[in-house]
């Protein structure tokens, strides 16, 4: 995975499936501040979880005041979906980093209100909505 930096922004490269034509999953990182906001776009699936996983946690140990999680992308999101947003959710709250998830879909919010998780998470329907106050 390649980072690539640009006047306070991160773009980081597509994870890739097995072929170098499969994109599954797209990482981007801008820095506004205080506050980070990681979007996603793509699937997360066994494939792409473990590089999700290291990204959202690179970022936590930066300590943002806020780190925004935008799953608005997110095409596919299966149960290692949920455990990454789980250990962002813990490294968030061990580092006093405050977690914001955006999510609008029902394939990404049906999954988090099954588990429970809608209840424990700070959860927006909009970038704007989450930003709003940080």
């Amino acid at each position: 995975m390649q980072v690539r930096r640009t006047s306070g922004t991160a773009e980081i490269n597509p994870l890739l499936r097995a072929g170098p034509d499969d994109e599954a999953l797209t990482v981007h990182i801008e820095h506004l501040g205080r506050t980070t906001v990681v979007a996603i776009a793509g699937e997360i699936d066994l494939v792409t979880a473990a590089g999700l996983d290291e990204t959202l946690q690179a970022e936590l140990e930066v300590r943002p005041a806020v780190l925004v999680l935008d799953l608005t992308g997110v095409d596919f999101f299966t149960s290692v979906g949920l455990t990454a947003v789980a250990l962002a959710q813990r490294g968030a709250e061990e580092r006093g980093v405050a977690l914001r998830v955006v999510a609008d879909s029902r394939r990404v919010l049906r999954p988090l209100q099954i588990t429970g998780m809608d209840r424990t998470l700070a959860l927006y329907p909009s970038r704007a909505a989450a930003l709003g106050d940080a």
